[in-house]
């Protein structure tokens, strides 16, 4: 764990600085654009996606993505001060940001996007110090302190080994703290091919204003996910002591299946979380410690599925890993019930907001956005998931999370917990 205290002060000292820039260089090919319009919007959302992502990042410098992340969207802030609904999200192979404005202003989002990838605008040493100390601390996070960021580095280093995602969740801490601003400049630098998308009410003078941005590299990489890795021998399980718990985690994770597989794959996860709400209740510091039971995000592009259970207050590690045992017997004994299918497709399209989903929120616009740029690299499509039926469903799970498959391990807390009022049983 890096001295944290130094961080935090370091991030309280640069937080007086002024708002930085970004720049990014970038190959003189056109964008690609594309609109989709939502009936009844008012506002609309314009997002881009750069193609480059934490598995991305050299060893050495693990975790440099989030840097370039923090410093891409502040630097638009700065130069675009107007729009307050504006975000960035950074995936295993990707970068997204989007802002969020009503149709009428559709000018101040176009020049936000403009400034996220203009690479004119300078950057000081300030701005990158700061970035690089919140990026430091939040993978400091998941390197130490939330139990289910922990174990599913772990379970990466397991079960990727010979490929890029053999490493931690959100980057090396130590990586990312190290990093100069020249460094942090080379790698702003660096060309990178992006894609770019308008959601929501899209007036045809928007169309025109993105047509006439200065070309770019369009994005066009294969996708990675569903790759099998090299395997490595899977050991004994280990149970490390963790500071920061008060009861046993304990935690099964998987290699998610090859890309045709995928739609299948999802339904059948959807049908363990309505399994899981019924079997499985929801302790309070799985939440705490980003462990959901069942842990996987198809857009995100998460190449392990990751299953969690904390066990009851004074207990061992015996009972929770048990439960999954148990939970994932029964996953792959136990074909889903019509009801079960039904469910777990409405709830696959409604979170990816595929066609035939429940109308779109003007809050849900963004995630909507996200959708598009990602959905074809992910291989996500919507007649694919209505189709999907339960002999699919259990074969994929049969197949997918074989006990031969598993990777298993845990965290032990340092003495032994006790019950406190309101905590769980």
């Amino acid at each position: 764990m890096l001295n944290r205290v130094s961080m935090l002060n370091r991030v309280s000292m640069l937080n007086r600085v002024a708002p930085w820039c970004w720049f990014v260089s970038l190959a003189a090919q056109a964008p690609l654009w594309t609109f989709h319009e939502t009936p009844a919007a008012s506002d609309v959302v314009l997002a881009v996606c750069w193609e480059h992502g934490f598995d991305d990042d050299d060893p050495m410098q693990c975790g440099a993505s989030r840097v370039l992340a923090d410093c891409r969207l502040e630097r638009a802030r700065a130069a675009v001060p107007g729009p307050a609904k504006v975000g960035v999200q950074v995936l295993p192979d990707a970068t997204v940001a989007f802002v969020l404005v009503a149709a009428a202003d559709w000018q101040l989002g176009l020049r936000f996007v403009q400034a996220l990838l203009d690479d004119t605008l300078p950057l000081d040493d300030d701005p990158i110090a700061l970035a690089t100390a919140h990026a430091a601390l939040a993978a400091d996070d998941a390197e130490w302190l939330h139990p289910g960021q922990v174990l599913g580095s772990r379970a990466r280093q397991a079960l990727l080994a010979g490929t890029v995602g053999a490493r931690p969740v959100a980057g090396s801490a130590a990586a990312v703290a190290a990093l100069t601003p020249a460094r942090v400049r080379e790698l702003l630098a660096q060309p990178v091919a992006v894609a770019c998308v308008a959601v929501g009410a899209v007036p045809a003078e928007l169309r025109g204003g993105c047509a006439a941005m200065p070309k770019r590299t369009a994005a066009g990489r294969p996708p990675a996910l569903g790759c099998e890795p090299v395997r490595a021998p899977i050991g004994s399980p280990e149970f490390p002591v963790h500071s920061r718990i008060d009861a046993p985690f304990v935690a099964a994770a998987f290699v998610v299946p090859s890309r045709d597989r995928l739609p299948a794959f999802a339904v059948g996860l959807e049908v363990a979380r309505i399994r899981a709400t019924k079997t499985m209740l929801p302790r309070g510091e799985e939440r705490l410690g980003i462990a959901p039971v069942v842990g996987w995000s198809w857009l995100a592009g998460d190449p392990l599925v990751l299953f969690c259970r904390r066990a009851r207050n004074g207990g061992g590690q015996q009972a929770p890993q048990a439960e999954l045992e148990r939970f994932l017997g029964a996953l792959r004994d136990k074909p889903p019930s019509e009801a079960e299918l039904d469910a777990a497709r409405r709830a696959v399209a409604g979170e990816l907001a595929l066609p035939g989903a429940a109308p779109i929120l003007p809050s849900a616009l963004p995630g909507r956005a996200i959708v598009a740029l990602l959905a074809g690299r992910r291989g996500i499509d919507g007649p694919a998931i209505a189709a999907v039926t339960a002999a699919a469903v259990q074969e994929v799970l049969v197949a997918a999370l074989a006990p031969e498959r598993a990777w298993w391990g845990g965290l032990l807390p340092e003495a032994p917990s006790l019950l406190r009022p309101g905590t769980s049983r």
